[in-house]
């Protein structure tokens, strides 16, 4: 246990500390464990191998992960969102650093669309990632009526990111406004930020289980109405 008495566990933490701040895939998380790192840096260099360049050194990067910290404090002070994409934002880009989030926004845009519009088809791969601010849709499969998307809803989750055919044909039963992102450039915004690709990810299959306990709820009322009704 030499290590503990000689104060070499100081470098170790500090070794630990800055590998994690590289694997971590959030601020302000990964400049936090930069700056103890560093510190734990400082203190070894002074009370254990007593060179103070390499202090200066580690004081330096503290200095700098700090100055980031601010930086980053300012930038997402300075995000703003209009109500819309705050409603966008809040049912399912809330995992998001603001400053992502707004990024994400910034590659779809708002249309309002009429009813009958079709986004989606059966059997074809999803040609962008709805949201539903405003209106409803169909889900139609094989012809038959199997639920519905209303407002707050995301349409085009499920294949929107690897490309397959959608199990269903999704039609707007009211005018609606909507928030879209074409598949391309979410996928490449997607490659571009794999934390965010994370994210979105478990959002969107959070967004399926909704659906699918909405649909087996329906379906429940539905047998209870015709056992009723018998």
């Amino acid at each position: 246990m030499n290590w503990l008495a000689d104060g070499a566990w100081l470098g170790h933490v500090g070794i630990l500390l800055l590998i994690a701040a590289v694997m971590a895939s959030r601020e302000p998380v990964r400049s936090i464990l930069f700056g103890l790192g560093a510190l734990f840096g400082v203190a070894t260099s002074i009370f254990v191998i007593d060179r103070p360049s390499y202090a200066l050194l580690f004081s330096l990067l503290v200095v700098a992960m700090l100055l980031k910290t601010a930086l980053g404090a300012l930038n997402r002070a300075d995000v703003r969102f209009t109500a819309d994409d705050a409603a966008l934002r809040q049912a399912h880009f809330g995992g998001l650093e603001p400053v992502t989030a707004r990024r994400l926004i910034d590659e779809g845009h708002w249309i309002e669309a009429s009813r009958g519009d079709v986004l989606i088809h059966q059997a074809q791969a999803a040609p962008c990632l709805f949201f539903i601010a405003a209106g409803a849709a169909e889900v139609v499969r094989d012809d038959v009526n199997v639920g519905q998307c209303t407002a707050g809803d995301l349409v085009g989750e499920a294949t929107v990111v690897d490309g397959g055919g959608a199990t269903a044909t999704v039609r707007l039963i009211t005018n609606a406004r909507l928030w879209f992102v074409p598949a391309e450039r979410l996928r490449a915004f997607l490659e571009a930020n794999p934390a965010a690709r994370a994210v979105l990810q478990d959002g969107f299959a959070q967004a399926l289980r909704s659906k699918l306990g909405d649909a087996n709820a329906r379906a429940a009322q539905a047998g209870l109405t015709a056992g009723g009704a018998a």
